[in-house]
């Protein structure tokens, strides 16, 4: 899609992703749109979950990438504490970026307010910014902790505290 697919008033400036969907033929159209826009792609194997909340006031990205888990003690006990020292390295050194959750699974997480409107470029190069940020922790993890199983139930982003 080009400037010049798209009306006269919308080529002359940013679109806000907001305004961007797709028709039943898979074409980009602009439009409104009510909720945020999520989405998904793979990095380094790992499947990435993306939401954009954009409006004329604010805009939000947020990634999520599940990275494996947490062996049980059971498992090996060494093993449990490398994967837990590095998890913690990683977490110090990205400011938080690395972290577990309650069900011992490691996540790479980015949650940040990004000019408004948000455009393509804009999140493309936050994405970007964040992933070169975690390669190096990111490819010691998947190196050393166990797979999570991966399920068919789609990802949502919990609810912001207002």
């Amino acid at each position: 899609m080009t400037s010049v697919d798209l009306p006269p008033e919308a080529s002359s400036r940013p679109i806000p992703l907001h305004r961007l969907g797709r028709d039943a033929d898979g074409r980009v159209v602009l439009r409104e749109r009510a909720g945020p826009v999520r989405f998904e792609f793979t990095y380094l194997g790992q499947t990435v979950h993306g939401e954009i909340e954009d409006s004329e006031t604010h805009s939000r990205l947020r990634l999520r990438a599940e990275l494996g888990r947490i062996p049980y003690s059971a498992e090996s006990k060494d093993w449990r504490q490398n994967v837990l020292a590095l998890v913690e390295s990683a977490n110090e050194a990205l400011a938080g970026a690395v972290r577990t959750t309650p069900d011992q699974r490691i996540v790479a997480v980015y949650d940040d307010e990004l000019m408004s409107p948000m455009t393509g470029a804009m999140m493309i190069g936050a994405i970007t910014h964040f992933l070169l940020r975690i390669r190096p922790y990111l490819e010691l993890i998947l190196m050393i902790a166990p797979r999570v199983r991966r399920t068919r139930k789609a990802f949502t982003f919990p609810k912001r505290a207002a």
